[in-house]
């Protein structure tokens, strides 16, 4: 019991759900990260029905060994109980997720991506929609080709954090003005704290909260808040701000 379905499977458990979640929240390991996911968890799950089934057999074999009955049976209750949430976790976080982790191992995100446009002078970068893998790449590409630009514009639900960090580190370097023009919500404020001046246009809106790690798992999601807070720190924002934006539930 202790070896096979404590030492083993949690850990492993552990380490498959929060490779799951660092990928939806970052966007890190994209195509690799899901393919190991759409590989590792059925395995997983094969792992945590053999130690079922043999912990089982040895629960039985025990009582009919005349060993204590009291042990034997608290140990299939937690077995079954174990089950059950495997089972859960697979019919409700797993398998509605397959189709995304599919399309993220093809290289294709399903949050979407950026539509990135310069202004004919090239002193305006519009940024719209989900920030999704690859944009920073292609954002950063665009800021070579501009060297004049002097703006920023942001209008985006927000989307992978790792993506938002790397275009707000680019445009931080560029020392440009950064300007909302619709709503700049979650990660999307990332790259509007990266200006050297900081616009709110009068129907535009900032939004924070707290990242949603697409997992059930609390520890899980305290790691990833832990990330956006350092995140928000680094970008100057009072431990006051970061502590409300923390308890701002995503929704």
């Amino acid at each position: 019991f202790w070896v096979n379905n404590v030492l083993l499977s949690v850990p492993a458990g552990l380490a498959v759900g929060a490779l799951a979640a660092w990928i939806t929240v970052t966007g890190d390991l994209l195509r690799s990260g899901s393919l190991a996911v759409l590989v590792s968890y059925p395995l997983l799950v094969l792992l945590s029905l053999w130690c079922t089934v043999g912990c089982w057999r040895s629960a039985k074999a025990h009582i009919e060994s005349g060993g204590s009955a009291l042990l034997a049976r608290l140990a299939q209750l937690i077995l079954a109980v174990g089950a059950l949430g495997t089972a859960w976790t697979t019919a409700v976080d797993f398998a509605p997720s397959v189709g995304s982790y599919w399309r993220m191992a093809r290289g294709i995100d399903p949050i979407g991506n950026l539509s990135a446009s310069l202004s004919a002078d090239k002193q305006r970068l519009l940024l719209q929609g989900p920030i999704g893998a690859g944009d920073a790449v292609r954002v950063k590409a665009l800021l070579a080709t501009a060297p004049q630009l002097r703006v920023v514009e942001l209008e985006s639900p927000g989307g992978r954090l790792k993506e938002a960090e790397t275009i707000a580190a680019a445009v931080r370097e560029r020392q440009g003005i950064t300007r909302a023009v619709g709503s700049c919500e979650s990660a999307c404020t990332l790259i509007h704290l990266a200006g050297s001046r900081r616009q709110v246009l009068p129907a535009a809106r900032l939004g924070f909260h707290r990242a949603n790690a697409g997992t059930r798992n609390p520890v899980v999601d305290r790691v990833v808040n832990l990330e956006l807070a350092r995140t928000y720190r680094a970008a100057g924002l009072a431990e006051h701000f970061v502590q409300k934006t923390l308890a701002t539930p995503p929704w």
